[in-house]
């Protein structure tokens, strides 16, 4: 069973259906899904986003390398088949110390997804900050059964506090199932 505490504002968050209708609706422009797919999915922050260059993408096996200024080792994420086509399109005719994401001066800015974020808002109502994508991410893992300390891990957080903080105000409720829940019942 789960409680949310409703009167606490960190209890706030995108429900699975709600990360959707985000997703759906950044889909006019493959390359703002994938921003946001990515960011729900892998959980990592923007700077992370902006800095992923072609080297650290492995086409083979689908995965993602992060680095990241916090982290002493780096990052291996698998990504999702939903976005390999747009990975290879990305990548396509870049070289291997490019970015992924063209901006001005090399990379997309971080105000520009921002921007991106805040049109998904007004399209959507829906609070699409990617603080509150990822502090939705680590909600739908905790529900899931994902640890704390995992999810700790998982969002490349420095501190468990800042994974408990994401988390504040959700409690999984263990409980004893009433015994009738127990039995197997053979209907013939």
């Amino acid at each position: 069973m789960i409680k949310i505490d409703h009167t606490n504002n960190n209890s706030k968050y995108l429900s699975e259906n709600e990360i959707n209708k985000i997703l759906i609706t950044a889909k006019t422009n493959y390359i703002h899904f994938l921003w946001i797919g990515l960011i729900y999915s892998t959980g990592i922050t923007v700077k992370e986003l902006i800095n992923i260059k072609v080297r650290d993408i492995n086409l083979e096996n689908m995965t993602l390398s992060i680095r990241n200024d916090k982290r002493v080792q780096r990052k291996n994420i698998v990504i999702p088949t939903q976005f390999y086509p747009y990975i290879h399109t990305v990548v396509h005719n870049k070289k291997i110390e490019d970015f992924i994401f063209k901006g001005r001066g090399g990379k997309v800015h971080s105000r520009t997804i921002q921007k991106m974020l805040e049109k998904i808002k007004k399209l959507t109502g829906l609070d699409s900050r990617v603080n509150n994508i990822r502090k939705s991410l680590a909600i739908h893992l905790y529900l899931r059964g994902w640890n704390e300390k995992k999810i700790c891990v998982f969002l490349g957080h420095s501190s468990i506090n800042s994974t408990r903080k994401m988390l504040k105000g959700i409690t999984i409720l263990e409980e004893n199932p009433h015994p009738i829940h127990n039995m197997h019942l053979n209907v013939a």
